[in-house]
């Protein structure tokens, strides 16, 4: 089985890509997707949907996670996030793939990965900064690649215990501006 998980923006869209095997789990890809934002919100939601499609037919998706969205002060924000994630569910539902219930950045991030990693606290930054060690800083490496492979680890330490992780040869990909449908 292969999930897809994303730290969803309009942005900046974090991923990660993990394939369940019988003995282990395969962190096999992850990376970015950077969006124009010159570009109406509307232009690069389409540009996702897209992007999403493309994925889940090139590397045989089954299910999407994504993160809960959080209301932080700007109502305008939270709105597009609800449009986007209200997107992605319908992409899932129209490709006949599993759209699993959000993850709570409190319950995968502050708790689990967390105990899972050993960190000293459950922050964006303290992620990164041991993600970008681990894996050897790979280039343009952020903390929204960081988030979705924080997903990824919570996701398998809690349904795929009894499992080995492997990330350390899972291939980066940069995606970049428009007309990536």
């Amino acid at each position: 089985m292969r999930t897809l998980f994303c730290d969803q923006s309009l942005l900046r869209f974090g991923f990660s890509i993990v394939e369940k095997a019988s003995d282990h789990v395969q962190i096999i890809a992850y990376g970015l997707l950077q969006l124009d934002a010159k570009l109406h919100y509307i232009e690069r939601l389409g540009e996702i949907e897209k992007w999403l499609i493309r994925m889940i037919r090139e590397y045989g998706i089954e299910q999407i996670v994504c993160e809960e969205i959080q209301f932080q002060r700007n109502v305008q924000t939270f709105r597009k996030l609800a449009v986007l994630q209200s997107a992605i569910e319908a992409v899932c539902y129209h490709n006949g793939i599993s759209y699993a219930k959000p993850l709570q950045v409190h319950v995968w991030r502050t708790k689990g990965v967390r105990r899972i990693l050993q960190l000293p606290d459950g922050s964006k930054q303290t992620l990164f900064q041991y993600l970008n060690h681990y894996l050897n800083a790979p280039p343009a490496f952020d903390m929204n690649q960081a988030d979705a492979l924080g997903m990824a680890i919570y996701w398998c330490d809690k349904y795929y215990e009894n499992l080995p992780l492997h990330m350390q040869n899972a291939l980066q990909l940069q995606i970049k501006g428009k007309g990536i449908g």
